[in-house]
């Protein structure tokens, strides 16, 4: 009698520790999915690259080839940078699959065909991307690159 009641007490852990591990895939799913705000995501950008001595400035902008909401920020009073906020994490990666590994073109489908655009940008492309947000930045500096590389992973596609 005593095994049995072992064997059932050491089943129903078993069974409490797999439902554990469910929820704590199923919270980190959830914040995967989780939005981040715009206002949110420009204040922590703005507080990231002004803590290493960078300036900081942005401007909301008009729709470009990404898909998202455009933002244009001014590092340094000349360094590019544009951040992209979508809707969801699904639209950001939706979008991010259209970008050449080298970041010089983007594909958008129009139903079964593509049609795939060159882009002549006017520095290096370097793009990365957190939940639904985008950042692409253009340039070589160093520093700012350590920065994003170190905040948001390595690029997604770029140069």
């Amino acid at each position: 009698m005593y095994k049995k009641g072992m064997v059932i007490f050491c089943v129903v852990l078993m069974l409490m520790g797999c439902k554990a591990a469910n929820q704590a895939e199923e919270s980190v799913s959830l914040e995967s999915s989780i939005a981040i705000s715009k206002d949110d995501f420009l204040e922590e950008m703005k507080e990231m690259f002004e803590q290493s001595d960078n300036t900081f400035s942005y401007e909301d902008a008009n729709k470009s080839i990404l898909e998202g909401e455009r933002v244009n920020i001014t590092l340094n009073d000349s360094e590019n940078m544009q951040v992209y906020i979508y809707e969801s994490s699904d639209k950001a990666i939706e979008d991010a699959k259209r970008i050449s590994l080298d970041g010089f073109s983007y594909t958008k489908s129009e139903g079964d065909e593509g049609m795939t655009t060159t882009i002549d940008w006017i520095d290096n492309p370097h793009f990365y991307k957190i939940q639904n947000i985008m950042i692409l930045y253009l340039g070589n500096d160093e520093t700012i690159l350590d920065i994003l590389s170190d905040s948001f992973g390595e690029q997604i596609a770029g140069s």
